[in-house]
């Protein structure tokens, strides 16, 4: 493992925020604690109603980079920190996950041992199952990918592979890195999409989109690991989930009519995992 050390490249770790430091603060403590040789910690305040964010990184996190994002939307602090970052990559945290103090590392190998690699997710665990509403998000998918490591590529053609429109499959918001050159290519996020907007979701899926279409190499990483902190009350909960159904649908909705190629698809799957995933579970 410290052989290894030589060749990792130089990272920025982004946390984006809103009016959540409580729950920000075991996040940036766990980042404390990562192992890894050089990185540089951003959080961006998106859109804040008052200044515990601020503050609580001036006292406490000194040497984290605080950035102040006005524009309320998660895509719009996402842009903030790539716009930001120093990092050859930039691996996105949530402001309510704990990481494993080897994650980092393991999000970095991949990257520093494969150049083709562009994006990296991996496996995000719950970190508590007390309460009934962690145990039905875990029962209703959860944020897992499995514990086997994914390689995921296109071939060269217009269309992107059919298990590409289901990006929910590579991972989520909490748990994605990306090369920073990547975004030179295939541009920033949306800030149409995602929390903060109409939308309420589908930046992260969109993203992982992109990344297939324009024929770059997406892994799923399971040694690196995450734990993530879900909702304790069951109407957060239900809030959550049809949030995450308005933002899957608004992301295929911005695909089939960006890329006129793949609109049998985006159709089909929209069809199937309303049928399938959502009133034949219900």
């Amino acid at each position: 493992k410290f052989y290894y050390y030589n060749i990792l490249p130089f990272a920025t770790v982004a946390v984006c925020t809103k009016d959540r430091t409580e729950t920000l603060r075991d996040t940036l403590k766990s980042l404390k604690q990562l192992k890894y040789p050089n990185f540089e910690v951003i959080i961006v305040d998106n859109a804040p109603s008052d200044n515990k964010t601020k503050n609580l990184i001036a006292s406490q996190f000194s040497n984290f980079k605080y950035v102040l994002e006005p524009r309320k939307g998660l895509d719009f602090a996402r842009n903030t920190a790539i716009e930001t970052a120093r990092g050859e990559f930039i691996a996105f945290i949530d402001d309510d996950a704990i990481a494993d103090e080897n994650w980092l590392f393991y999000v970095g190998l991949n990257f520093a041992l494969n150049p083709e690699v562009k994006c990296v997710t991996w496996l995000v665990c719950p970190y508590s199952l007390e309460n009934k509403s962690s145990q039905l998000f875990e029962q209703y998918g959860g944020f897992g990918r499995g514990f086997s490591r994914k390689k995921f590529s296109a071939k060269l053609n217009e269309k992107a592979p059919k298990w590409a429109i289901g990006a929910g499959t590579f991972g989520t918001g909490a748990n994605m890195a990306f090369s920073k050159k990547v975004f030179d290519k295939i541009g920033l996020f949306d800030p149409a999409l995602d929390v903060g907007t109409p939308t309420n979701g589908g930046g992260d899926l969109d993203m992982f989109f992109r990344i297939i279409k324009e024929k770059e190499v997406l892994v799923y990483e399971p040694r690196a690991i995450v734990f993530h902190k879900h909702r304790e009350d069951y109407e957060k909960l239900k809030v959550q989930i049809r949030n995450n159904g308005v933002g899957f649908y608004s992301f295929l909705v911005k695909n089939f009519l960006l890329y006129p190629e793949e609109r049998i698809s985006i159709v089909k799957f929209g069809v199937w995992w309303f049928l399938f995933w959502i009133l034949r579970r219900g």
